[in-house]
């Protein structure tokens, strides 16, 4: 084994342990959540008011919606349409041509100009925020109406403000409606039990 050959295994190896840390982590507070189920309404809402980020609506330079549902396409074109900013940023177009393609044609569809459309090609909340920044750094806006689930505005909001540090832009917040679970409730359906204890585990990994 040569001393270059190191690094690679040593990666490799707190890759794996992080990889276990991970799934204790979501196995503990699994059992955890199972065994005070019968106190739930106590203490579980207090989780999911801690991801949420309170809504602040203003209008703005640019509506930032962070790709990874439908639901926040919509709603970011629904407030462009009440005339909050006069651009619409969207990130995660990376994951498939089919889906920016139609991201743009429902832009279009809602009026807004080409040349006020910006697609980004990003494939985490990590890299949302370096294109959001370098596409501000363009663009020079003042302020950003962001817009995401509320699970997960807590981590987008850690990793916006981390990139967009000492560039004075005034961050704004319009969650979507929570269709299936929201802060108050989301122990009560496993798919807001799966959501949130993974949004915890990636809070922890960030």
């Amino acid at each position: 084994m040569t001393t270059q050959s190191l690094p690679f295994f040593k990666g490799a190896f707190l890759q794996i342990r992080w990889r276990r840390w991970i799934i204790t982590f979501l196995i503990l507070l699994s059992g955890l959540i199972g065994l005070t189920v019968t106190k739930a309404d106590q203490w579980l809402p207090g989780i999911g008011n801690w991801l949420a980020r309170s809504p602040h609506i203003e209008p703005a330079d640019a509506i930032v919606v962070l790709g990874g549902g439908s639901q926040r396409t919509v709603h970011g074109l629904d407030l462009y349409q009440q005339g909050l900013a006069p651009e619409f940023w969207h990130t995660g177009a990376w994951s498939s041509a089919r889906r920016t393609q139609r991201i743009a044609e429902l832009a279009a569809e809602r009026g807004i100009p080409a040349d006020a459309i910006y697609l980004l090609g990003t494939s985490s909340t990590w890299s949302d925020g370096q294109q959001i920044a370098i596409l501000a750094r363009q663009r020079q806006p003042q302020s950003l109406l962001v817009v995401t689930d509320w699970y997960h505005s807590r981590r987008a909001f850690c990793v916006l403000e981390d990139h967009l540090a000492g560039s004075g832009i005034e961050l704004y917040y319009s969650p979507p409606s929570a269709i299936w679970f929201g802060p108050d409730d989301w122990w009560q359906s496993e798919e807001g039990r799966v959501t949130v204890i993974r949004e915890l585990a990636k809070i922890g990994g960030y």
